[in-house]
């Protein structure tokens, strides 16, 4: 039973076995004059709602459509996982790879 449920009705929890599948809808690619790298993602379940980010093994908060934080000149490799609540995160996701210079 959950807590402050008064129903009395057994409670049944799902979760999702699949992991979705995220892409880049705008993906960073080549070499960019910008410190702060624009990208937009896509995933093939509209209930995956949340992104793990990151940019050569370095964490950052993302969402589906923003830009990179503030990046030096140099190669990068960015990272995403796609997921959601009751979901599970795929293995292997979107990866880019780009350079900044000035």
């Amino acid at each position: 039973s959950v807590s402050g449920d008064s129903n009395r009705v057994e409670d049944t929890f799902l979760r999702v076995l699949s992991p979705p599948r995220v892409r880049f809808r705008i993906k960073p690619s080549g070499t960019k004059r910008v410190g702060r790298v624009r990208y937009a993602l896509r995933t093939d379940d509209p209930s995956a709602n949340r992104f793990l980010c990151a940019i050569n093994r370095i964490r950052f908060r993302c969402s589906r459509s923003s830009r990179t934080p503030p990046l030096p000149p140099g190669s990068y490799t960015m990272r995403v996982l796609a997921g959601g609540a009751g979901m599970l995160y795929q293995k292997a996701g979107a990866v880019a790879r780009f350079r900044v210079v000035r």
